[in-house]
């Protein structure tokens, strides 16, 4: 086996992370250490620093900037950036990021700007139609 290999995994067989190896730091065996990781890997991801995000998260009232619900411990925390101005969706370039979401937020979001223009033009072409209900009378129904 290949030395860089060998030393890519660890006593149990498990693979580590090579940058774990080369510094010499321990693997990311606590959840803490690997929440830590991956908050700094979504910063450096959004180009925006530790303290940077600590800043939007108190302007924001540790709440979702867009159904203002608090943010738990724990819980999963987007960062919304416009892709318009960073064409990779899963990069930024730091100036165009818009806030914190929640993950239904996010979602729903991101269904919004990929699909908008679809449903609008979907909305726009419909008219109210008329609808019998179980009862043999006539509704009008907007879509």
């Amino acid at each position: 086996m290949h030395r860089l290999l060998e030393l890519l995994q660890n006593p149990a067989g498990r693979s580590i992370r090579f940058a774990d190896v080369v510094g010499g730091a321990r693997p990311l065996s606590t959840p803490e250490a690997r929440a830590r990781w991956r908050l700094t890997h979504k910063l450096r991801r959004y180009g925006l620093t530790q303290e940077q995000f600590d800043q939007l998260l108190e302007e924001q009232d540790y709440a979702c900037a867009m159904c203002l619900a608090s943010f738990e411990d724990g819980q999963a925390v987007f960062i919304d950036h416009d892709h318009a101005c960073c064409p990779d969706e899963k990069r930024s370039c730091g100036k165009c990021v818009r806030g914190l979401l929640c993950l239904r937020c996010n979602t729903g979001l991101g269904y919004i700007e990929s699909m908008g223009d679809l449903a609008r033009a979907y909305l726009d072409a419909q008219k109210p139609r008329r609808v019998r209900n179980s009862g043999a009378s006539v509704l009008d129904v907007a879509v």
